[in-house]
């Protein structure tokens, strides 16, 4: 949470810099485009030489994934040679708009790269800025070789801004429910199956931590499992694929599609309570924790609710941290009347005036194609954004494997609900959509303050009611005020 507080206040600096540089739109006028664009060559096959520039940050996890794209993508081009640089993430952003600013005032472009990784929650701040994002739906329409209809509609929906793509979508990621199978062993429980019910969660939280106690199991830090477990469930609760979702699935709205706040209804204190619920009875620990995956892979939590994204970080082994070495995982569970999964993409995008654009438009393609998502896949944290590898049972995120997973870990949790007929997928886009993109953040951060008011002193039920109103209210101002200076 403390990283993306950093990120957020940086985007802002950020975006006041690149204003004064005359930034704001949304790539120029098309005339711009088609002049743009006659420099990409979408004929250029694997004979093709040149130079490429990538940008992301650098968390072992996006290192580790660059080089395994990198690797496969000079086997396929070996004539053009990729400079990979990162920054920390804390600066990226603010980087990244920035060195934009700069770029435009000296018409220095160098100072930028040709592709940079981006996150569906920053897509659209930096789509409201001009001169940074290439609009890949105009290639698209040039290119015979690539259509985005390849992508899974989940992982496409959040990669448009303004109904057009602008990244190329290099994950799907959805909120599964990890468990730790030597934990329920020892509290002689059964295993959680896909999509159970709200009360056959809590039954089970129940039987977890009656079965624990009765327990002289000791995880492999040699301390029994009844001392080292003191909450049951570890999840980031103000992550915006959580607290939306619950929100959701509980039949609460944020805003209507004609833009009215709805926010402050019986199901949204519904949610809030059922949350406080499992706060009272220690089932989950503080909503406002900055360390949430530590517990579980400390072996001092039974489950963790989080995304394929953070496979390896569970499982892996040190002096410290043990990690969980018979892991399980199903797809969450129906906490209310709807079912809602949290998720979304991670991807990558063009600079509008990219050096070698060519080259860009060239990894681009690949990180779509199966060569490519199976070589971001081998790392182990990774869902493919594309329908044709997610149920081939020969793709490589399906073959993965680990001497840490247990009996009961099943791929199909990471993909579950996505051939049902009301999808379950759901992400923040369900309603910023309809509210100006200059307040989007701090609507997140109101309803995340619906739930973090659960650990202060004031969280009796007629108090989180009054806070839900208030935040009602704030968002509505919010929004006018914004729509206002328009």
């Amino acid at each position: 949470m403390k990283k993306l507080i950093c990120s957020l206040l940086a985007v802002c600096c950020a975006l006041t810099l690149c204003v004064a540089a005359g930034c704001g739109g949304n790539g120029g006028n098309n005339n711009d485009i088609d002049a743009l664009l006659k420099q990409i060559d979408v004929t250029a096959d694997d004979e093709y030489a040149g130079e490429l520039v990538i940008l992301t940050t650098n968390e072992a996890s996006e290192v580790l994934t660059m080089e395994s794209l990198i690797k496969a993508f000079n086997e396929k081009y070996p004539y053009i040679r990729v400079t990979h640089r990162t920054e920390v993430l804390d600066g990226y952003y603010n980087g990244l708009t920035n060195n934009t600013g700069v770029a435009i005032q000296t018409g220095d472009h160098s100072l930028m790269p040709d592709v940079f990784w981006l996150s569906q929650d920053f897509l659209q701040s930096i789509y409201d800025q001009e001169d940074i994002l290439f609009p890949l739906y105009r290639i698209d329409e040039k290119d015979d070789g690539f259509s985005e209809n390849v992508f899974a509609d989940e992982a496409l929906a959040v990669s448009k801004a303004n109904n057009n793509l602008y990244m190329i979508p290099r994950d799907y990621n959805q909120v599964v429910m990890y468990f730790n199978e030597k934990i329920f062993d020892a509290a002689k429980v059964a295993y959680p199956k896909p999509q159970m019910s709200k009360d056959e969660f809590i039954q089970m939280l129940a039987a977890l931590r009656a079965g624990l106690d009765a327990s002289d199991e000791v995880n492999d830090y040699g301390v029994p499992y009844k001392t080292a477990v003191t909450n049951l469930v570890d999840v980031n609760a103000l992550w915006d694929s959580w607290v939306w979702p619950l929100l959701k699935g509980f039949g609460a709205q944020v805003v209507t599609p004609d833009g009215q706040v709805a926010l402050d209804s019986q199901e949204t204190f519904n949610a809030v309570s059922f949350w406080k619920s499992l706060r009272k009875n220690n089932y989950v620990g503080s909503v406002s924790t900055t360390n949430a995956g530590v517990d579980f892979r400390m072996q001092q939590a039974a489950i963790y609710f989080h995304a394929r994204a953070t496979l390896t970080d569970i499982t892996s082994s040190t002096k410290q941290i043990r990690g969980v070495q018979k892991l399980g995982v199903t797809a969450l569970p129906q906490f209310g009347e709807k079912y809602a999964i949290g998720g979304g993409s991670s991807g990558y995008a063009m600079y509008l005036n990219a050096e070698h654009k060519t080259e860009a438009w060239l990894f681009l393609k690949f990180v779509a194609s199966e060569a490519g998502q199976n070589a971001f896949c081998s790392t182990g944290n990774g869902v493919p954004s594309i329908k044709s590898l997610l149920s081939d049972d020969n793709a490589v995120w399906r073959t993965y494997t680990s001497p840490a997973f247990g009996d009961a870990f099943d791929n199909d949790a990471f993909v579950y609900g996505m051939d049902f007929e009301e999808k379950p997928f759901t992400s923040i886009h369900d309603y910023t959509r309809y509210i100006p993109a200059s307040v989007q953040e701090d609507v997140l951060v109101s309803l995340r303050t619906c739930f973090a008011a659960i650990d202060g002193d004031a969280s009796s039920d007629d108090e989180l009611k009054a806070n839900i109103t208030n935040q009602a209210g704030l968002i509505d101002y919010l929004i006018k005020q914004a729509q206002n200076k328009k």
